[in-house]
Order: C-alpha cells, then sequence, then structure tokens
C-alpha cells in the first residue's frame, strides 16, 4: 500500500491489481479492531489524549502545563506516529467519520483546533478528521479540492461541533487512566482530577486562533 500511495511505478512487482490491493488492506484494517479496542486504547492512548489536552491548555494560557515540551505561542504542533495511535484517541473521545468508512486510511490525521470568541473570551476546540483515498494519494491529488477529504467531529459529550475547551477537558479526563501514564503527564492527569472549588477567575489571553494538530505519518 505504501508503494502504491508514494507513487512506485513497479509498486508490488506488478504482481496485484488495485482492487486486490484494497482487499489485503481491508484484511489489515480488520485485523486494527482487535489491537484498537477501548481497553487498548486507554492503555496505549491515555497518555497522548493527555498530552493533547495540555497543549490546548497550555495555548489557552499562554504558559506551559502538563510538562509539554514545546513552547505554548506556538501556532502549530504536530504529532507524528502510526494509525493505531489515532484508533485510541477515535476510540477514546467516541468519535466517527465517513471519508467514505470509519477506518484510518494512509497519510490521515486528527486535527484539534484551539478557537476564541473575540467578543466573549471564551475558548473551543473543534476536531477533524482529515483523510484521503489511496488513489488520490498515488495521484497527488489536493485534500482540499478534488475530493471531501475533512470530517468535522461531534464529540458526544459537547453534542456539537464547537466543544469549549473545559468540556473537551471532561471529555478526556472520563475516557484516560492516569494509570497508563508516566511522569510529568500524570501528575498533571492527577491534578486535573482532583475536585476544586468552583471559582470565577478568568485568565487573558492573546485574541487569536491557535491551532493544534495531531497528525500521523505512516
Amino acid at each position: 500500500m505504501l508503494e502504491y500511495t508514494s507513487g512506485v511505478k513497479n509498486w508490488a512487482y506488478g504482481k496485484l491489481t488495485v482492487e486486490e490491493l484494497e482487499e489485503l488492506f481491508n484484511m489489515h484494517v480488520e485485523s486494527m479492531k482487535y489491537s484498537t479496542n477501548l481497553y487498548n486504547s486507554r492503555a496505549f492512548g491515555s497518555e497522548q489524549l493527555i498530552y493533547i489536552l495540555a497543549s490546548l491548555n497550555s495555548a489557552a494560557k499562554g504558559e506551559k502545563v502538563g510538562g509539554i515540551e514545546h513552547d505554548p505561542l506556538h501556532r502549530l504542533v504536530m504529532f507524528f506516529s502510526h494509525d493505531a495511535n489515532i484508533y485510541y484517541l477515535r476510540n477514546l473521545l467516541g468519535v466517527e467519520w465517513r471519508l467514505p468508512s470509519n477506518d484510518v486510511t494512509t497519510a490521515s490525521m486528527l486535527r484539534f483546533e484551539l478557537m476564541r470568541d473575540k467578543v466573549g473570551g471564551k475558548f473551543f476546540v473543534r476536531t477533524s478528521y482529515i483523510g484521503s483515498s489511496p488513489t488520490n494519494q498515488r495521484n497527488a491529488k489536493s485534500f482540499i479540492v478534488d475530493s471531501p477529504t475533512v470530517s468535522y467531529l461531534v464529540i458526544p459529550i459537547c453534542g456539537e461541533q464547537m466543544c469549549p475547551l473545559e468540556t473537551f477537558q471532561l471529555a478526556v479526563m472520563s475516557s484516560v487512566d492516569p494509570k497508563c501514564m508516566l511522569g510529568k503527564t500524570k501528575d498533571y492527569a492527577l491534578r486535573l482530577m482532583e475536585p476544586k472549588p468552583p471559582s470565577s477567575k478568568k485568565y487573558l489571553a492573546s485574541s487569536v486562533t491557535s491551532t493544534m494538530y495531531y497528525s500521523v505519518g505512516r
């Protein structure tokens, strides 16, 4: 599949048709369901989801939280990993997409955009899945122009695409397990789980739109 999507002329040594390749790849997709169930997602995806939450909170506050490695003022942050990691995040957040299926394609990503209401100052998270068909990848078709490749997702607890940052945090904290984390990430998760009294404190942030990406590279 990677030979095909990369434009290799004699992919699979010329032994397969595109239809046969897709059938074989579907076997891989089906096998992923066994290794990316909810239990494995919590075990192997909790730390990465908390890091994404920490990145979003850092951008909103303009200061590092949760042991993030990057500057909180960065407008774009990208994490590269594997298709399994996107499956973990999909399961933990309870989201689905149809491009055209609910599966993870090569060269796809989950995107988390942090947006601020310039009037009220409230932060929102918009989550989307971006992917393209193997044939479009091989032919270097535009992700934007040539076919619908972006699916905006609704996290169940949010009920709509634009999810308040504090609600997104609730969705994350209700799905992860600190026992599956290490170091500063685990400490940050445990602090977020501590009961806190209601607070009317408001923090200031620059009136910009910060975009955080979670991307898969295969």
